[in-house]
């Protein structure tokens, strides 16, 4: 049996008790959810709102995401511990699901299998992000070395033709 039969499409963060683990968060127009470089290890639902992600590192909010209903966010720090890669914003009013690695822990002592279909889930989601990100730097080095080519391209004909009218200057034919 292979996952695809063994988990089917249902969605676990749609559980009841899944949700019965989590914190019902409700946040206003531009209100800030998760801040790039803090600590921290919940992970959240998006149920109803839509949300920005944004990378300050430049100094300036660079828009990595718009999230919508039911997307998650926050799964990177849940499960490496690592600090927020991201500063996720509200744009408008939203409500949110925030479970914490203790409610996780406590959800799968209590249903192992509900806590299984959470991990698989969140692997999936993630292999599917990391899926996007791998296609989309692929297209980009492809349009970079298009670019490249082309500019090589643009100088040899460059350099052929400033060798040509030298040769032609000078009288010798016999060197293109």
């Amino acid at each position: 049996m292979n996952t695809q039969e063994m988990f089917g499409d249902f969605h676990p963060l749609e559980s009841s008790s899944f949700q019965s683990f989590c914190e019902l968060v409700k946040v206003g127009d531009g209100g800030t959810l998760v801040t790039q470089g803090e600590q921290s290890t919940d992970f959240f639902v998006l149920l109803r709102g839509c949300l920005k992600v944004t990378d300050q590192r430049t100094g300036e909010d660079f828009v990595l995401a718009q999230l919508c209903e039911g997307d998650v966010f926050g799964e990177m720090s849940f499960l490496d511990g690592s600090p927020r890669s991201a500063t996720v914003i509200s744009e408008g009013e939203s409500e949110i699901l925030r479970m914490s690695r203790q409610s996780f822990a406590l959800l799968q002592s209590v249903n192992p299998y509900l806590g299984l279909l959470i991990l698989v889930f969140l692997g999936r989601m993630m292999s599917g992000r990391l899926r996007s990100v791998d296609e989309k730097m692929a297209g980009m080095a492809r349009e970079r070395d298009n670019r490249e080519l082309s500019e090589l391209r643009r100088l040899i004909s460059g350099i052929r033709s400033s060798v040509r009218s030298q040769v032609g200057d000078s009288g010798e034919s016999d060197l293109l």
